[in-house]
C-alpha cells in the first residue's frame, strides 16, 4: 500500500545480541501517533542459513517485545505494522527493513 501515513507513524528499536550462544534479536514497540490504530506488529527475520522466523505482537503497548532467534551471521530483519483503518488501507506497513550484522563484544 506505499508507505506508512505520518499521521499514524509508530516507532520501534531493533537490537541484536551480541553473546555468540544466545545471538537473538528483540524488536521492542515504543508507540508514536498512531498506537492506537496498530493492530499488529509483525517481524520476520531471514536467518544467514536460510530459516525464516516470524512473530507477531497483537495490539501492543508501548515496551511490548519480540524475541527471535538469529545467526552468528548476518540477519535481515523487517518489521510491518497493520492497522485498524479503512482509509488509510490497513496494510501491511513495512516500517523497518535492514540486514544486521552479527557483532560480538571485544
Amino acid at each position: 500500500p506505499g508507505p506508512m501515513p505520518s499521521n499514524f507513524a509508530v516507532t520501534i528499536d531493533v537490537d541484536r545480541n551480541v553473546v555468540s550462544i544466545d545471538p537473538k534479536i528483540t524488536v521492542t514497540f515504543r508507540g508514536g501517533r498512531g498506537i492506537n490504530y496498530v493492530y499488529a506488529v509483525d517481524v520476520v527475520v531471514t536467518r544467514s542459513d536460510g530459516a525464516v522466523g516470524k512473530a507477531t505482537l497483537s495490539r501492543p503497548k508501548v515496551n511490548d517485545y519480540i524475541e527471535i532467534l538469529g545467526t552468528t551471521g548476518t540477519d535481515r530483519v523487517q518489521v510491518f505494522v497493520t492497522l485498524v483503518t479503512k482509509d488509510p488501507p490497513p496494510g501491511p506497513y513495512l516500517i523497518y527493513d535492514e540486514e544486521l550484522p552479527f557483532r560480538s563484544r571485544g
